[in-house]
């Protein structure tokens, strides 16, 4: 989960700079520079959140809640990003695939303090799972973004 996280969001990352090289519109680039932002942030609050290592299931359970608390961050940003008509259909696609992602992470601090013993290792190797199959759709929206851009 983490790599396809940290990869999706870096992605975004990096092909929205792209953009901005290839965009002349002060639009796009505004919004170009605004998702970096955004992608920025949530990035580093979800690497503090998912690269510590808990002692145990409560501190499992505040390290999940921290990773969605950024992510529902991000998703707040995108939704008050003004979008250009060109990425219209796409940027929904990318919020939707954020807060998903924000959702999984709620879902599984729930699993997590409810767990006995080793189903709290079960919850968090699901996360892991469901986590690449989001990310997959991440990586989807962004390029459908790039692609209405013109970046691709």
């Amino acid at each position: 989960m983490r790599r396809t996280t940290t990869r999706t969001l870096t992605a975004a990352a990096i092909v929205a700079a792209t953009v901005a090289g290839c965009s002349s519109a002060d639009t796009k680039n505004d919004y170009v520079d605004t998702v970096n932002g955004i992608q920025e942030s949530a990035l580093e609050a979800f690497n503090q959140a998912a690269n510590s290592t808990p002692a145990n299931t409560r501190a499992m359970v505040a390290q999940l809640e921290a990773g969605e608390a950024a992510l529902a961050d991000a998703v707040a940003e995108l939704e008050g990003v003004d979008v250009p008509e060109e990425v219209e259909d796409g940027h929904p696609e990318l919020v939707a695939g954020i807060d998903d992602l924000r959702a999984l992470f709620a879902q599984t601090a729930n699993d997590v303090d409810k767990a006995e013993g080793s189903e709290a290792f079960s919850a968090v190797t699901a996360l892991a799972s469901e986590g690449q199959v989001i990310g997959t759709e991440i990586d989807r929206a962004i390029d459908r973004i790039n692609d209405d851009l013109g970046a691709n």
